[in-house]
């Protein structure tokens, strides 16, 4: 069996909940959702045409991308609203001593 590749995001503490912020590190543009103890980290682009989402507008648990309003859910990454037709790519997390992680 081969190990998974994880990749250090940020301490828990710098991440606020319920508001999505942006994190880079390294080639990766990074979506980052909190809600409660649970983490949601998604590729930080609309897939209609590249759009970054952390300039998006909240709307409960959902994301409107600010340029031609498709939606995305941010719990699950599903499309709700065209134009875009792809759900976002996400991230399994992981937090080990206070650090939010990503698996590769």
């Amino acid at each position: 069996m081969t190990e998974v590749e994880t990749l250090r995001l940020l301490p828990v503490a710098e991440i606020p909940e319920n508001r999505p912020i942006r994190c880079k590190t390294g080639a990766l543009d990074l979506l980052v959702y909190r809600r409660g103890e649970a983490f949601y980290v998604y590729r930080n682009f609309c897939p209609h045409q590249g759009v970054p989402l952390s300039d998006g507008h909240l709307v409960q648990e959902a994301l409107i991308c600010r340029r031609h309003g498709a939606k995305f859910d941010l719990l699950s990454g599903k499309c709700l609203r065209l134009p875009a037709t792809e759900d976002l790519q996400a991230f399994p997390t992981l937090v080990e001593d206070d650090t939010l992680f990503i698996r590769l």
